[in-house]
């Protein structure tokens, strides 16, 4: 991502994600939906409830419909699954910033 000129922060965990989000404003957020300490769908509603509208992508192996049910309404944009290849992610992300 980072040939494709994108600045690219990791997040250990959900909750250092949602501390990220709010010490560095990204214009995306691409979200795995299983981590440890705080999972990617209670992190994106963490985000949510604070008024953030950055995009967020869920990246995940899961594909049940359930669990796209519950990342989308816990505030996702969009949702790819593992794997993913670069153009699958790319598409996804110049949905929302181009």
């Amino acid at each position: 991502m980072e040939k494709r000129g994108y600045l690219v922060l990791a997040a250990v965990n959900g909750k250092s994600g949602v501390e990220m989000c709010i010490k560095e404003n990204p214009d995306l957020i691409i979200m795995d939906i299983q981590m440890p300490e705080m999972d990617g769908c209670e992190a994106v509603r963490e985000i949510r409830k604070m008024g953030i509208k950055t995009p967020i992508i869920a990246l995940t192996a899961y594909a049940l419909k359930e669990t796209i049910a519950s990342a989308f309404d816990a505030g996702v944009n969009g949702y790819l699954l593992k794997p993913a290849g670069s153009n699958e992610i790319y598409n996804e992300i110049d949905k929302f910033l181009k």
